[in-house]
């Protein structure tokens, strides 16, 4: 009989359940986040490269040995 109730209470205590829903949510955050950053990596490595062949370019154009 100890058991049942045991189970009966523990069934009816909500206290954790919070936590564990911001916990999920955090967790679907960021793997939202690592993907976002996985697809966009590409992307922000060619306009990076392109600046700095652009600035490359237009220091030669202009004769800079400093550049």
């Amino acid at each position: 009989m100890h058991l049942v109730k045991f189970f009966r209470r523990v069934r009816k205590d909500t206290s954790g359940v919070a936590a564990m829903e911001y916990g999920l949510i955090a967790g679907f955050i960021s793997l939202v986040i690592v993907a976002g950053l996985l697809i966009a990596t590409p992307a922000i490595s060619l306009i990076y490269s392109t600046i700095g062949s652009d600035l490359s370019n237009a220091c030669s154009s202009m004769g800079g040995s400093s550049c």
